[in-house]
């Protein structure tokens, strides 16, 4: 009887190790595909601060409205770094959005051309001086 006590112990036990280790390896395969998918949403935070940068950088020379004037330096480190820098950059384009749609388009496009033909007749006249200067010497 003894015997057959332990017997029922050790069956008992091989199944609940048995549990264990499948418990285990669910949660290790829960695990790594976390970390894949981690690793995935850290690539792309990157590329989007990298992008809100990049915009940020092409619109620096547009001014600060006063809400965009810097009350502290805040680290490129920083969490808050990302969404200041958008913000800032929300808000100048929508300014130059705003200048834009004051302005008539036709107007601009048509000067846009005459300083286009300008330039271009500017620079024709430069090589054809070279031309001459050339065949002088």
């Amino acid at each position: 009887m003894v015997s057959s006590f332990f017997l029922l112990l050790s069956c008992r036990g091989q199944r609940i190790l048995t549990e264990a280790q499948d418990s285990l390896k669910e949660s290790e395969k829960r695990r790594d595909e976390n970390l894949t998918k981690m690793d995935k949403t850290m690539k792309k935070m990157i590329e989007v601060k990298s992008g809100i940068e990049h915009l940020a950088d092409k619109l620096h020379h547009l001014k600060a409205t006063k809400s965009q004037v810097p009350t502290s330096v805040i680290s490129s480190q920083s969490n808050d770094y990302v969404l200041d820098l958008l913000g800032t950059t929300e808000e100048k384009l929508v300014k130059l959005v705003e200048e834009l749609e004051a302005k008539d388009l036709d107007a601009t496009l048509k000067e846009m051309r005459q300083l286009d033909v300008r330039t271009s007749l500017s620079l024709r006249s430069i090589l054809f001086m070279f031309y001459l200067a050339s065949i002088c010497w």
